[in-house]
C-alpha cells in the first residue's frame, strides 16, 4: 500500500491544508526571517562581551547647498 499511495491520493481538506503549509506558508516565513535579519549580525572575530549586531548606517543629512 505504501508504494502505491500516489494511486489512491485524493485532495481533501487535510491534504490541501498540509500542501499549503508546506509549499507556501513555511517557505514564506523562512524568506521573511532571512530577509529581515540579512547582514544584521557580524559573527567574525568579536571579543567577549561585545555585541554582534552590526551598526545600522545613519541617513545622510541634506546640506543647505544641495536644496
Amino acid at each position: 500500500m505504501r508504494e502505491d499511495a500516489y494511486l489512491n491520493f485524493r485532495w481533501t481538506n487535510r491534504t490541501v491544508r498540509t500542501a499549503v503549509l508546506g509549499v507556501i506558508v513555511v517557505p514564506a516565513a523562512v524568506y521573511y526571517i532571512a530577509d529581515k535579519y540579512y547582514q544584521r549580525f557580524d559573527w567574525a572575530g568579536r571579543p567577549k562581551g561585545q555585541s554582534i549586531l552590526v551598526a545600522a548606517p545613519q541617513p545622510q543629512a541634506k546640506s543647505s547647498s544641495q536644496q
